[in-house]
């Protein structure tokens, strides 16, 4: 059996996931839209996270409040292509989704 080979974080998503993981946020997968290096990646930019189910809530609320600290501001689920959260529970696997969409670090100041 071969081990499965870990797909580095394409290029325009680096800056973003490092302030999630900075703030406490467990990643678990992204991209940046363009680079497609694996064959689930998406055509828009997104960050998806795990938390505890408990924790949904507060933890989507909190990542609100760490985008709008560094200048993004979050809508709601809109067809134009605006940063918008999505959070999610599955009752079969008891696991907690935060999924942060149309996003890169385009969006975030200057390094």
């Amino acid at each position: 059996m071969t081990e499965p080979q870990e797909i580095p974080i394409n290029p325009n998503i680096v800056r973003m996931v490092a302030l999630l993981q900075e703030n406490g946020f467990k990643t678990c997968d992204s991209g940046d839209g363009k680079t497609h290096a694996a064959g689930c990646d998406r055509d828009y930019g997104y960050v998806s996270m795990t938390t505890a189910p408990e924790n949904l809530l507060a933890e989507s609320h909190r990542l609100v409040r760490v985008l709008e600290a560094v200048g993004i501001k979050i809508y709601d689920m809109n067809p134009n292509d605006l940063p918008c959260i999505q959070a999610s529970y599955d009752p079969v696997n008891q696991g907690a989704l935060i999924d942060l969409m149309f996003i890169t670090d385009d969006l975030l100041p200057p390094a």
